[in-house]
């Protein structure tokens, strides 16, 4: 920091959020408890590294304000110039308080399948996240944390899951059931931050479909069935009810979701000779905001006896 009117500097002031946290003073000739020794007693010039414990601040926004001021007795006459920055704070992955760490390594596995980078997966199964933590010294103990972000415009990241690093310096940490996202692999020891960022699991809807009362009719009868799509943005989605039709799969019903993600429907047998088995499921096309990539619910038997 400088004086740019050749005046000078006696001392900086820093704020967060309104509230002084740090204040120092420059090096001024002043006579002990006295007036100063000359017209420019201060340095025109300084320059000061000032940590800021973000910690202490609450997660989102902050402001920081630097002011700087010249001499003078009474602090309400000084000159002062300030700047304000807005600095995005998220202390929801804590400081491991472990030791520093040189590299941080991990990949997705579900069940019995590789681990990778992307892996793609059932909606109703889980994956978990695996990893090893290197460090200069003994990183047993430390604690990794796991983020995610949903697969919609304007999801932000949010911490899911953390882990204690066993003593061969790996880790796992468990992902739920759910839609389409990107998983961030984090580990922060004072200010430095490792990450293995942009792990993707691609989800594949998996309705929950079920056949309402018998499951053994008469020609003439109808079959009810009712199921489930996950969310998150279940509500107005477009639901497929099918009946296979030899190696091909038929349309009979379009519906949609309510706000609960539940549909309902029905079919009614006219065409049934002497003794049929029907196979039934419900498919979800892929869909604008609906965070799942295209599937298709369990096949349900009906017994028609014309």
């Amino acid at each position: 920091m400088s004086a740019t009117d050749n005046a000078s500097l006696a001392g900086v002031t820093v704020k967060a959020n309104g509230v002084v946290i740090e204040e120092r003073q420059t090096a001024c000739d002043l006579i002990p408890n006295g007036p100063a020794r000359s017209f420019k007693p201060c340095p025109t010039f300084a320059n000061w590294n000032i940590p800021v414990n973000t910690e202490t601040l609450p997660d989102g926004e902050n402001s920081i304000e630097a002011c700087v001021h010249d001499l003078s007795f009474d602090p309400r006459a000084r000159n002062s110039t300030c700047e304000t920055r807005t600095i995005q704070v998220d202390n929801s992955c804590p400081s491991s308080g472990g030791t520093e760490a040189t590299a941080i390594g991990a990949v997705l596995q579900s069940g019995n399948g590789l681990p990778a980078d992307a892996i793609r997966v059932r909606s109703d199964r889980g994956a978990t996240a695996r990893g090893t933590l290197d460090g200069p010294g003994n990183v047993a103990g430390s604690t990794v944390c796991l983020y995610e972000n949903v697969d919609l415009p304007g999801d932000g990241r949010e911490l899911v899951d953390t882990a204690k690093v066993r003593n061969d310096g790996s880790f796992a940490l468990d992902v739920d059931p759910g839609p389409s996202r990107l998983f961030d692999v984090v580990y922060r020891y004072d200010d430095a931050v490792r990450e293995e960022e942009g792990l993707r699991l691609e989800s594949v809807v998996v309705p929950t479909f079920k056949v309402v009362g018998r499951k053994m009719l008469h020609n003439g009868q109808n079959v009810r069935f009712r199921g489930r799509i996950p969310g998150p943005n279940a509500d107005g989605r477009g639901i497929s009810l099918q009946a296979r039709a030899g190696r091909k799969w038929r349309t009979f019903k379009q519906v949609r979701a309510d706000s609960r993600g539940e549909f309902r429907g029905l079919y009614r047998f006219t065409q049934t000779f002497g003794l049929a088995q029907y196979t039934f499921r419900a498919r979800v096309k892929k869909q604008g905001n609906y965070p799942y990539s295209p599937g298709h619910s369990l096949l349900r038997m009906v017994t028609v006896r014309g």
